[in-house]
C-alpha cells in the first residue's frame, strides 16, 4: 500500500479498495484496532484530495460503522452509517438499494444488536 502512494497519489480509489480489504481481513481474523485504522485510512485516500465523495466510500463507512459498533463504540458507529447513509441518498436517491442498506445498518447499530 506504501507503494501504491508514492507512485499513484494519496487519494487513489486503488487506495480506497487495498485499505478496505486490510481492513475486512483484520476484522476477520479478530483484530478490530487494525481494522478501524483501514478502514479510516480507506475512506482519508478518498477525501485527501476530493472535496465531492465518492460513491464507493460508502463501503468502508459502512464497514467502520458496523467494526466499531461490534467495538462497543456506538456513537461513532452512528456518526459514520449516517455520514454513509448521507453521501448514498446524494449521490442516488433515499429509495436506492446502497442508502436503503446504510438505513438498516442504521437500524440495526441503534437497536444495540452485534453482528
Amino acid at each position: 500500500m506504501e507503494v501504491a502512494e508514492k507512485t499513484r497519489g494519496p487519494s487513489d480509489r486503488d487506495l480506497l479498495y487495498l485499505y478496505n480489504t486490510a481492513g475486512g481481513f483484520a476484522w476477520r481474523n479478530g483484530d478490530r484496532g487494525a481494522a478501524i485504522k483501514y478502514f479510516e485510512q480507506a475512506i482519508q485516500a478518498q477525501t485527501r484530495e476530493n472535496s465531492d465523495p465518492w460513491p464507493i466510500v460508502v463501503m468502508p463507512m459502512t464497514n467502520l460503522a458496523l467494526c466499531l459498533h461490534e467495538s462497543g463504540k456506538r456513537k461513532a458507529a452512528k456518526h459514520a452509517i449516517e455520514q454513509a447513509i448521507q453521501i448514498a441518498r446524494a449521490m442516488y436517491s433515499p429509495s436506492h438499494p446502497l442508502a436503503v442498506q446504510c438505513s438498516r445498518v442504521l437500524f440495526h447499530i441503534t437497536r444495540g444488536k452485534k453482528r
